[in-house]
């Protein structure tokens, strides 16, 4: 999809996927944040992952976590730590979860979410070292 911006007009031409909302429809378009983070999911006994923004409950945030030749190695989707399911993105590898971030060495990432307020996330990871 190509897009132009001239003041507050964003004009955009072509893309597939998920139809735009109407016009004259209000919506946030926050910029995607970049992540630094260093280690090898194959090392991974525990992994919490959690989103805080105090002035937006009810915001969702998403984490494109990456390796070093920027492919994707897992994607989340993030609600406020205190909504319905926010605790719910914790892995215990050690005690049977699903390694849903072994293979390469995750090294960077992009988190974005949908609220005008700043938000937190916050990422814990324990290892085998």
């Amino acid at each position: 999809m190509l897009a132009s911006v001239s003041g507050n007009v964003v004009s955009l031409n072509g893309g597939a996927g998920d139809a735009l909302p109407a016009k004259d429809t209000a919506c946030t378009v926050v910029k995607q944040t970049p992540i630094e983070v260093n280690f090898d999911g194959d090392d991974l006994q525990v992994i919490g992952i959690f989103y805080r923004n105090p002035s937006d409950t009810g915001a969702k945030a998403h984490l494109d976590l990456q390796d070093a030749g920027n492919a994707s190695i897992e994607e989340l989707d993030l609600v406020h730590e205190k909504a319905n399911g926010g605790c719910s993105k914790i892995w215990n590898i050690d005690a049977g979860d699903t390694n849903l971030f072994s293979g390469n060495r995750i090294t960077h990432g992009a988190a974005s979410h949908d609220s005008a307020s700043a938000g937190t996330l916050y990422i814990l990871a324990g290892i085998n070292s």
